[in-house]
């Protein structure tokens, strides 16, 4: 039997990527296809292709799994806008008088030419909030909406900061997703 050429077996720590990346796939696909009440761990390993023991050892608590789902998302979302804002857009001011469509990487010029379906979600626990309104008065789609969700944090995650009582916005992640998950499957 001949052994495979050293240099071209996975590290450890490529395996343990490969593995943590299938993971956040999964749980990603399924909050979009299931929203939060259809997720749970097994179905995230399943899904997958891991055990749930591989699937506890890096993500202990489904909240665990949740957060770094969120942050894996926000994560890819944010370096895809990093390379969409590599060819600036013109402004005299930061706020006002901005040439969005200086550039064709440019979200609110992008709106204003997409007919689609539109679910515009900020964040109530970040300062975000005034560009998706931004997003929502210039997109031309007729069939658009827009959501705060209370106490969320930029990443979907729960504030912990804006909380009055402890606990106060546990639920913010799932009223995220599931928001996401009943408003496409009322559309598609």
């Amino acid at each position: 039997m001949k052994r495979p050429d050293k240099s071209s077996r996975r590290t450890q720590s490529q395996r343990r990527k490969e593995t943590q990346e299938a993971v956040l796939s999964a749980a990603i696909k399924l909050l979009i296809d299931k929203g939060h009440g259809g997720f749970s761990s097994s179905r995230v390993a399943a899904m997958a292709g891991v055990s749930r023991g591989a699937l506890e050892h890096y993500f202990p608590t489904k909240q665990d799994l949740l957060a770094a789902a969120t942050r894996h998302a926000m994560r890819e979302a944010v370096e895809h806008a990093g390379m969409l804002a590599r060819r600036a857009v013109r402004s005299n001011d930061s706020f006002n008088d901005v040439d969005f469509c200086s550039s064709n990487n440019s979200t609110p010029c992008n709106l204003q030419q997409m007919r689609a379906p539109l679910l515009v979600t900020t964040m109530g626990g970040h300062y975000f909030i005034r560009d998706a309104e931004q997003y929502f008065d210039m997109a031309a789609s007729v069939d658009k909406d827009y959501y705060v969700i209370e106490g969320a944090t930029h990443g979907g995650t729960e504030c912990t900061a804006c909380e009055t009582t402890p606990g106060q916005y546990n639920n913010a992640t799932k009223n995220l997703f599931d928001l996401m998950a009943s408003w496409m499957n009322a559309r598609y």
